[in-house]
């Protein structure tokens, strides 16, 4: 039998402290209203206070060993990146540079992704979060790819567009346009 979650964790956190503030995610999408409203009953000897975004607060400081981790993940997520770019033909099925990526990041060691990686051609390369769909990639079209691997619930996503042979005159332009923006931000970003 399973135990009753808000039973547990009242039984817990009475175990550990008699008196004071307990912090609750309010915003959380994973506590029901319902289990709140147990939960604030089977704490009512405690001053309950909205907890959100504390630990995302907390996690945006990154220890040393968090930051050799995410350039671990960051790396094998490039090897990912390689792979999908290699695999950007015409003719091949869109879906083709998106097993090539998944099958280098999960050999190398991730985890399950947190998203599927993102391969959209030809028009939807401008929708996001649009995927490939079996299409055939065809001559002169962007591709637009989004990947991560995961190590330790880490991930480093990327995000590239490729082309399929030569690149055309307005896509060149835009991509011109896209490096000056992508430099000034980053001449700009401080601590």
């Amino acid at each position: 039998a399973f135990a009753n979650p808000v039973a547990l964790t009242a039984k817990v956190i009475g175990g550990l402290i008699n008196q004071g503030r307990v912090g609750i995610e309010l915003k959380s999408h994973f506590l029901l209203s319902q289990q709140y409203l147990q939960l604030r009953d089977a704490l009512s000897a405690f001053e309950i206070i909205d907890g959100s975004w504390l630990v995302e607060d907390v996690r945006l400081v990154k220890s040393p060993a968090e930051l050799a981790l995410m350039r671990q993940t960051a790396a094998l997520t490039d090897k990912g990146m390689r792979a999908a770019y290699s695999a950007v033909t015409e003719g091949v099925l869109d879906s083709a540079p998106a097993a090539a990526a998944a099958e280098v990041m999960i050999s190398g060691g991730s985890l399950p992704f947190a998203i599927h990686p993102i391969v959209a051609s030809g028009y939807r390369s401008g929708v996001p979060h649009s995927t490939y769909d079996g299409r055939a990639l065809q001559r002169g079209e962007t591709v637009f790819l989004e990947l991560s691997a995961n190590l330790h619930w880490y991930n480093a996503p990327i995000m590239r567009t490729a082309v399929v042979g030569e690149i055309r005159p307005e896509v060149a332009h835009l991509s011109q346009i896209g490096k000056g923006m992508a430099a000034a931000m980053i001449a700009a970003m401080r601590p």
